[in-house]
């Protein structure tokens, strides 16, 4: 949607000198491509004032105005651009996203998105020991942390269990969940983890778990990974996981046990390196507009940054613009010359991916001159 608003009417000033009269009635002259000092006839009349367009404004913000350009990194968020996690998925779609999962079931036990939520559900029908499992793994790495929200989580018979885990390779990973193991933690649901540390594992029951319902989350940080449980650290790894993709899994102990799990909210932590915006393409309806002045409004947290870039075309389908040209904020000198449909782009960065900027809005200024001044000669004196 473009929000153009007009910053002065159209206004053509011209001040003609009258000279007695003529010979011959002269009709009304043409001036093309205005400009002070031009002559209507040899020596007779002369423009001595202004001739100027009107000048407009379009700015852009919001979801609605955002919501027209393409988006490429980044998300939509209260209004403003941000960049985007690098793994997020709410199960809102009612279909598993295979662009973002790949999904491995065996022995009875399946994954299926309904409800708005990741249901990991099945009877095991395996012969081997936990062979009656369902995973899913993520087709790209997640970053620097890992959490899912777990909304409930049964079963019966001699064992079962769900966890979050940080997966660097066979040799190299961290999970957390639930798990009921009575040959391993006797009875009752424990919270429990497990860590493989080159090829070396280690497991354990940290709690009797409080009710079924809870927030994972697996965090690396310099040398060490920390394990959570609803927003608390309960188990530190001395472990790097270079590369990490994430899993979810639910698994069943042995023939006949049943599992029952519900997944929500699983976001990766930190932000992608870059992303951008650009926008639709606004008609000035001039054919050669100028540029005035392009400003945003932006918050920029330390080690990130937002760049806007303009470009412009003679058709509005852009298939031939001029190149983008890279301005300042609150640039009102030095701006290209434009062609009649506007375009922005704006790109904004995080190298680090600890923390991401916001864009509010951009707003750019342009005049549109005058082409044509129609004067007619007054014969009167």
């Amino acid at each position: 949607m473009h929000r153009t608003s007009a910053i002065a009417p159209t206004l053509v000033a011209v001040a003609m000198m009258v000279l007695p009269a003529i010979a011959c009635a002269l009709p009304s002259v043409s001036i093309m491509e205005p400009r002070q000092g031009d002559m209507l006839t040899t020596s007779d009349v002369m423009v001595s004032g202004d001739a100027s367009g009107s000048d407009a404004e379009w700015r852009q913000g919001g979801p609605v105005d955002f919501g027209e350009g393409v988006l490429d990194g980044l998300v939509l968020d209260a209004g403003r651009l941000l960049l985007k996690a690098p793994f997020a998925d709410d199960f809102d779609d009612n279909s598993l996203a295979t662009a973002d999962w790949d999904l491995y079931e065996s022995g009875g036990v399946t994954s299926v998105e309904e409800g708005r939520a990741l249901h990991q559900s099945g009877t095991n029908r395996a012969s081997d020991y936990w062979g009656g499992r369902t995973l899913l793994v993520t087709k790209r790495t997640v970053g620097s942390s890992i959490e899912a929200y777990m909304g409930s989580c049964s079963g019966t018979g001699t064992g079962w269990g769900a966890a979050l885990i940080m997966y660097q390779d066979e040799a190299n990973q961290v999970n957390i969940g639930l798990n009921y193991d009575p040959p391993a933690w006797g009875g009752g649901v424990w919270v429990a983890y497990g860590v493989v540390k080159g090829g070396v594992q280690s497991t354990g029951a940290l709690s009797l778990a409080v009710g079924f319902s809870h927030t994972f989350k697996i965090a690396q940080r310099a040398g060490a990974v920390d394990m959570y449980l609803d927003g608390t650290v309960v188990k530190t790894a001395s472990l790097t996981l270079a590369g990490a993709n994430a899993k979810l899994v639910a698994v069943t102990r042995a023939y006949g046990d049943t599992v029952d799990v519900e997944w929500d909210n699983v976001r990766s932590g930190g932000y992608l390196p870059t992303g951008t915006f650009v926008s639709e393409a606004l008609d000035t309806r001039a054919v050669d507009p100028v540029l005035r002045r392009v400003d945003w409004n932006a918050t920029m947290p330390a080690g990130t940054e937002v760049r806007i870039e303009v470009r412009s075309c003679g058709s509005p389908d852009m298939s031939s613009p001029a190149e983008w040209t890279r301005v300042t904020k609150g640039q009102s000198s030095s701006l290209p010359g434009a062609l009649r449909y506007l375009q922005y782009r704006a790109t904004m960065l995080s190298p680090a991916g600890l923390a991401t900027p916001s864009l509010e809005d951009v707003t750019i200024s342009y005049g549109k001159p005058v082409r044509k001044v129609e004067v007619s000669l007054d014969q009167s004196s």
